[in-house]
C-alpha cells in the first residue's frame, strides 16, 4: 500500500470518530440583541457627559485682593494738601517777606535791658499774642501736621508785616501782690520770644556755609510734590535740608508752647483774672532763674545746663513701690535725702519736652546765634561779656 493510499485510511477514520462523537450545544449570536446594548450603553454615556460638569482643574493662582475680611496692613497715608502750593516765584517772595518781618521784629523786640521791674520799652508783637492764644490757649486754631503748620506760620508772619503793634499789657503797671512773679514772668516771656524770633532766622537762611537752607526744594518735598527727577540727582541733599528744618521747627513749637503758657499767666495776673496759673509761681521762678538770670545775665552756659538738670530730674526720690514707713527697704539716709529733696517733671513728659525746646534755645543762642543778635542779647546792664 502506498502512502497515499495510508494517509487516505486515517483521513477516513477520522471523519468517522468525528461524526460519531457527541455535538456541542448551539450557540446563537445575536448580533440584534449585542448592537443594540452597545447603543444603549453609548446614549448613556454621551448623556452624562452633557449632563454632567466639566471635571475640575487645577485653579490659578488669583490676585491679591484688600478685603474687609483679610489681615493686611493698610497703605500709609499720604497727607491730603490743604490748599496749593505755591509757585517758586511766590516763595521767593514769601521767603523775603517773612525774613523782613523777622528783622524788623527783632530790631523792635528788645529783651527789656536793663534788666529791671520797668514795663518801659517791654516790645511783644500783639499779632504773636493772638496768634498764641488762639491755638494753645483757646485752641480755636488746629494744626495736625507740618503742612499746617507752615500754612499757620506763614499766615503769623504776614501779620508781622510793617509796624507790629504791641501787646497793650505789657504796659500796664503790675500788681504789688504778684510784682516779683510778674516780673520774672515778663522778662522770661522777652528774652524767649527774642530768642525764638532769631532761631526762626536762622532756620530759613541756614548755616553760615549755607547748607540747610530752607529753600522751595524743601517747601515741596514737605507737601511731597518733590518731582521725580529731582529725587535722582539731589535727593539726598533735600532730605537733609528737610531733616534739619523739622527739627528745628519742633524745636521752635515747643518753645511757643511754653512761651503761651507763661503768657496766659502774665496775662491773668495784670488784669487780676481769677483763673488760676497753668505755670506754677515756684516753677516759673525757677524759669526765669534759667533763661534771664544764669543765661542771658550772667551768659554762664554750663550753669544753665545743671539749672535745667536740676530742673527736669531733681534728686527727689523715685517711687519704687516699696517707701512706706515699717517696710524692709526703709533705710535712715532716706531721712537725710527727704531734707534736700528737689522735685522733678519727669511724670510729665509733655512738661518736659518743653523744656528740652527751651534747652535747644539756650544751646542755640549759645552756639548758634548771629553775632548782631547775640550783641543784643547779651548786652545787660552788666556788660556785655
Amino acid at each position: 500500500m502506498s502512502n497515499f493510499d495510508d494517509l487516505k485510511n486515517r483521513l477516513k477514520k477520522k471523519k468517522e470518530l468525528t461524526a460519531n462523537a457527541p455535538s456541542k450545544p448551539e450557540v446563537h449570536n445575536d448580533s440584534s440583541l449585542y448592537d443594540k446594548v452597545i447603543q444603549e450603553v453609548k446614549v448613556a454615556s454621551v448623556t452624562e457627559e452633557v449632563a454632567a460638569p466639566p471635571p475640575p482643574r487645577k485653579r490659578a493662582r488669583e490676585a491679591l485682593s484688600v478685603s474687609p475680611d483679610r489681615n493686611t496692613t493698610p497703605p500709609p497715608e499720604v497727607p491730603v494738601l490743604s490748599s496749593s502750593i505755591h509757585t517758586e516765584e511766590a516763595f521767593e517772595r514769601h521767603r523775603a517777606d517773612a525774613l523782613r518781618a523777622l528783622a524788623t521784629v527783632l530790631a523792635q523786640s528788645k529783651p527789656n535791658f536793663p534788666i529791671t521791674d520797668s514795663t518801659e520799652n517791654s516790645f511783644f508783637p500783639q499779632a504773636v499774642a493772638d496768634f498764641l492764644t488762639d491755638l494753645f490757649i483757646r485752641q480755636t486754631v488746629e494744626v495736625h501736621n507740618e503742612t499746617e503748620r507752615l500754612e499757620a506760620e506763614e499766615k503769623l508772619l504776614r501779620s508781622l508785616h510793617g509796624t507790629p503793634a504791641s501787646d497793650p499789657t505789657f504796659a500796664k503797671p503790675l500788681p504789688p501782690a504778684e510784682k516779683e512773679r510778674l516780673t520774672g514772668l515778663r522778662q522770661f516771656i522777652l528774652s524767649l520770644w527774642y530768642l525764638i524770633a532769631s532761631h526762626w532766622v536762622h532756620a530759613v537762611e541756614g548755616s553760615a556755609d549755607g547748607e540747610g537752607r530752607y529753600d522751595y526744594l524743601v517747601y515741596r518735598f514737605l507737601y511731597q510734590q518733590l518731582p521725580e527727577e529731582v529725587k535722582y540727582t539731589a535727593g539726598r541733599t533735600i532730605a537733609l535740608a528737610t531733616d534739619r528744618w523739622r527739627r528745628l521747627q519742633k524745636t521752635r513749637w515747643q518753645s511757643m508752647e511754653l512761651l503761651a503758657y507763661c503768657l496766659h499767666d502774665y496775662h491773668t495776673g495784670v488784669t487780676g483774672a481769677t483763673e488760676s496759673p497753668i505755670v506754677p509761681a515756684d516753677m516759673s521762678l525757677k524759669l526765669h532763674h534759667l533763661l534771664v538770670l544764669t543765661f542771658q545775665v550772667r551768659h554762664h552756659y554750663a550753669e544753665a545746663r545743671q539749672a535745667y538738670v536740676d530742673l527736669t530730674h531733681g534728686n527727689a526720690d523715685w517711687k519704687m513701690g516699696l517707701y512706706t514707713g515699717g517696710e524692709v527697704h526703709m533705710r535712715r539716709s532716706l531721712e537725710r535725702v527727704d531734707r534736700n529733696r528737689v522735685s522733678h517733671l519727669l511724670n510729665n513728659e509733655h512738661a518736659v519736652s518743653l523744656l528740652h525746646g527751651l534747652m535747644e534755645m539756650i544751646r542755640f543762642g549759645e552756639t548758634e546765634m548771629e553775632a548782631a543778635d547775640k550783641a543784643v542779647f547779651f548786652s545787660t546792664s552788666t556788660g556785655t561779656p
